[in-house]
C-alpha cells in the first residue's frame, strides 16, 4: 500500500545526521517522503539529496536565507507521472500535480514560517497556498501536509491551553472549508493527545499533519506520529490503499460554497448559454444532458 512521510527534519547540512536520516526513511520504504526545513541550497541539495540516498525524484524549495526549504521526493518504486511543479521560492511550500494508478493527487508540501514575529508572514503564505488551489481544477484530491506550525484546536493540540490568537490560522482554516478537506490524523485518533514537536519552552503540540479530501477518506487506512530520533520533531506516517478507490463515478462531492463565487457563477453562466445553443446538434435530449452534468462537473472541480 502507498504511504507518505512527512518530517521536519531541523536542517539536513551535516552529513553524518543525513546520512542517518535517509538510513531511518529507508527502512520505512515510503513512496513519497514531505521534507520540511531542509536548510539547502542550489550547491548542496544534489550533494545531501543524492541519489544514493534517494532513488527517485527529488523536488527541492530553496531558501534564500537557507533557514527555510521543503523537498517532496518521490520513490522510482512508484509507477507516477508529474504533470507540474509550483515551487514557493522563499522555501515554504511545493505544489506537485501528480497521477497514480490513473488517479490524480495534488501534493502540497509546506513549511510555514515560525515564530511570533513571523505571524504575519504565515498567515500571507497560508493564503497564498489558498489562492493557488484554486487552478488545479483537474485533480481528484489534495494531499495537503508539512509543518504548519501553527494548531487550530489551541486545548486540544498543544500541551498547555492558551487562548493566545493566531492571525494565520484563518485563511488555513478557509482553506480546509473551501476544499474540503480534514485533518486525517484527529479523524482516526479523535480523543487523543499526542504531538509532534517540543518548543524550546518545554510545551508540546501537534504542528505536523495532513490535510486530505474529505470524499476520499475511506481510501486512507493508517494515520500515524512515529518517533523520530534525528529532529525534534517527530515523523508523521499516512497510509493509502489503491484497492479500495472505486472505479468510475468515485465518490466527488460538490463543495455548495463555490456557488455564491462570482467567478464560479459566470463560468456556469456561459457554460449553459452556450450548451443550450447546441441542443439542436444531439439527437438525443439525454445524450445532451449526461454530457452537460459532467462538463458542469469539470467546471465545478
Amino acid at each position: 500500500m502507498p504511504s507518505i512521510i512527512s518530517i521536519n527534519v531541523n536542517g539536513l547540512n551535516d552529513q553524518t545526521k543525513a546520512e542517518a536520516i535517509f538510513h531511518n526513511l529507508n527502512n520505512d520504504k515510503p513512496d513519497i517522503v514531505f521534507m520540511q526545513e531542509t536548510h539547502l541550497n542550489d550547491n548542496t541539495k544534489s550533494l545531501i539529496i543524492s541519489d544514493n540516498r534517494w532513488k527517485g525524484t527529488k523536488i527541492h524549495s530553496i531558501s534564500p536565507n537557507n533557514f527555510a526549504g521543503v523537498s517532496t521526493l518521490i520513490s522510482q518504486n512508484i509507477a507516477a507521472i508529474i504533470h507540474s511543479n509550483e515551487i514557493c521560492p522563499e522555501g515554504n511550500y511545493i505544489f506537485t500535480d501528480i497521477s497514480m494508478d490513473d488517479h490524480r493527487f495534488l501534493l502540497i508540501n509546506v513549511y510555514a514560517p515560525t515564530g511570533g514575529n513571523k505571524t504575519q508572514k504565515r498567515k500571507d503564505k497560508f493564503s497564498e497556498i489558498q489562492s493557488k488551489i484554486q487552478k488545479y481544477t483537474d485533480v481528484e484530491f489534495i494531499i495537503y501536509g508539512g509543518d504548519f506550525n501553527t494548531v487550530l484546536d489551541n486545548n486540544f493540540d498543544r500541551s498547555t491551553e492558551t487562548t493566545r490568537s493566531d492571525i494565520s490560522k484563518k485563511p488555513l482554516i478557509e482553506t480546509v472549508n473551501e476544499n474540503d478537506l480534514q485533518d486525517i490524523w484527529r479523524t482516526f485518533h479523535p480523543d487523543d493527545k499526542q504531538f509532534t514537536c517540543k518548543s524550546t519552552l518545554g510545551t508540546y503540540s501537534r504542528l505536523d499533519r495532513f490535510y486530505i479530501s474529505k470524499a476520499t477518506m475511506h481510501y486512507f487506512t493508517k494515520c500515524e506520529i512515529v518517533p523520530f530520533p534525528h529532529s525534534d520533531h517527530q515523523k508523521v506516517l499516512l497510509v493509502f490503499d489503491f484497492d479500495k478507490i472505486e472505479r468510475g463515478k468515485g465518490a466527488w462531492k460538490m463543495n455548495t460554497s463555490i456557488l455564491q463565487q462570482e467567478e464560479y457563477q459566470l463560468a456556469m453562466s456561459g457554460f449553459l448559454q452556450f450548451w443550450i445553443s447546441i441542443f439542436h446538434d444531439f439527437h438525443n435530449p439525454l445524450d445532451w444532458w449526461d454530457k452537460a452534468k459532467k462538463q458542469i462537473a469539470k467546471i465545478t472541480k
